[in-house]
């Protein structure tokens, strides 16, 4: 069962685990298909009803970026772990190369798809690169039946949100692939062109801080992060502050007409007060069950500010 943030259900595993399900839906050959959604793309969902059900189909929806995983917290429906399409992808291809499997790359700028499978055969010993084609294409077709002149064992879709999601739902039916998975700018840093954050961000979840500092220009799509840990803040506050609501009616539909009503100088609470009481103490367990979690969000929002001022300057 999947673990829904924000209306997009992810797929709660390890690494290992998400490895292994690779491998078996890879053995089905079917051209199924993985989405590895961050706080951006579930916020585009929210907003594209073509983007959600291309993301909803997939086999194999993972958790790309910690802010996902900070929402699925702030619900109350922890994620096992954070798993970056690229990890996830790199790991997966170990495992290929050992047995002499083949993969198809599909996307980026001319030229940056075969750069990536030059590096990506020193990097993934056994792995082979079956073909290649850029991005910057108008017609499926032609894409397609190259594709399925090699019949790859895992097609890697580059073409950035939402439309690769879009694309693999498309053509999966007429596909004869085992696996494709929508990771969208990847190849640029398997081809060296990108430099990924160095580990001591990955491991504080700051690898979006980092991109940003080298991408000012960024700015704009960033701030979809502290936007969804907000609308997350808000989901949960609206869903308990409706089931303090729903349990007040209870009680004064069993209270009986015998209950003292509020006098003067009473100490009781008057009923007028507990929704603003029920927000107040909502609040005060989030800030309880997640420290940092506020400090974050203004830092990030005041940071990505700043870049931003600084981008226009």
């Amino acid at each position: 069962m999947r673990i829904d943030v924000m209306g997009v259900g992810f797929d709660s595993l390890t690494m290992d685990e998400a490895v292994a399900r690779a491998r078996d839906l890879m053995a089905e050959r079917r051209a199924a298909y993985v989405v590895t959604p961050n706080p951006e793309i579930v916020m585009l969902c929210r907003e594209d009803a073509a983007a959600m059900q291309a993301v909803q189909n997939a086999d194999l929806v993972l958790a790309d970026g910690i802010g996902v995983i900070y929402g699925a917290k702030i619900l109350g429906t922890p994620l096992r772990a954070k798993l970056p399409g690229i990890d996830f992808a790199a790991a997966l291809m170990t495992q290929m190369g050992r047995e002499g499997k083949r993969v198809f790359l599909l996307g980026a700028k001319p030229g940056v798809a075969d750069a990536a499978g030059v590096k990506m055969r020193e990097r993934f010993p056994g792995l082979v690169i079956a073909g290649t084609n850029d991005g910057y294409f108008q017609d499926d077709d032609p894409v397609v039946e190259k594709i399925n002149a090699v019949q790859p064992d895992l097609l890697l879709v580059c073409l950035g949100a939402p439309k690769q999601e879009l694309w693999m739902q498309r053509n999966a039916p007429r596909l004869r692939v085992s696996l494709m998975a929508g990771l969208g700018g990847s190849l640029d840093v398997f081809a060296g062109n990108v430099k990924r954050a160095p580990k001591f961000f990955q491991k504080l979840g700051l690898e979006w801080f980092y991109r940003l500092i080298k991408e000012p220009k960024r700015i704009g799509r960033m701030m979809k992060l502290p936007k969804f840990l907000f609308a997350a803040i808000g989901r949960i506050r609206s869903l308990a502050c409706c089931t303090s609501a729903r349990q007040m009616a209870t009680n004064c539909l069993s209270a009986t007409e015998s209950r003292p009503r509020i006098a003067s100088g009473s100490k009781s609470m008057p009923s007028s007060c507990m929704i603003p009481l029920a927000r107040a103490r909502i609040d005060f367990q989030l800030i309880r069950a997640f420290p940092s979690l506020y400090s974050d969000v203004m830092a990030i929002f005041s940071a990505t500010v700043r870049l931003g001022k600084t981008a226009k300057s």
